[in-house]
């Protein structure tokens, strides 16, 4: 987790310094995309983050000029992306970020079918805990 709110922290810099020298760079815009992309709703999406929709609104529109790494990193969370995106609109060299089938797939669903989605998972991974602490306690 510190590596990536150190990431957030650089990214919320270089944000700073990109609006700052150059106001056609806009981190709403790559918000409201990355949003349609996944194909979440404002509504979902403010959810997700506990915040009014028009707080949404206002991200996307650039009416929020500075946002700090306590805002990127779960913004960035909920859109499935990272913070260094949303800030400077590129992926992170190493990063395989949409370039899975399953995450392309996992895109193309409905928000009532990615919460199934994101349940299945949850539930598999607790399986999945369960069966090895079974295994190592067998093997004690």
């Amino acid at each position: 987790m510190q590596i990536r709110e150190n990431n957030c922290k650089y990214a919320t810099i270089r944000y700073n310094k990109i609006m700052k020298n150059n106001s056609s760079v806009s981190i709403g815009k790559r918000i409201r995309e990355r949003r349609i992309a996944i194909n979440m709703s404002i509504e979902r999406l403010a959810k997700i983050l506990d915040v009014d929709r028009s707080t949404i609104y206002r991200y996307e529109t650039d009416s929020i000029k500075k946002m700090s790494y306590e805002v990127l990193l779960p913004l960035a969370d909920a859109l499935k992306t990272t913070p260094f995106y949303l800030v400077n609109g590129t992926v992170e060299q190493g990063s395989a970020l949409d370039d899975t089938p399953i995450i392309r797939f996992y895109n193309q669903l409905t928000s009532e079918n990615k919460d199934k989605v994101d349940k299945y998972v949850r539930d598999l991974l607790q399986l999945q805990k369960l069966q090895e602490s079974n295994i190592n306690s067998d093997n004690d």
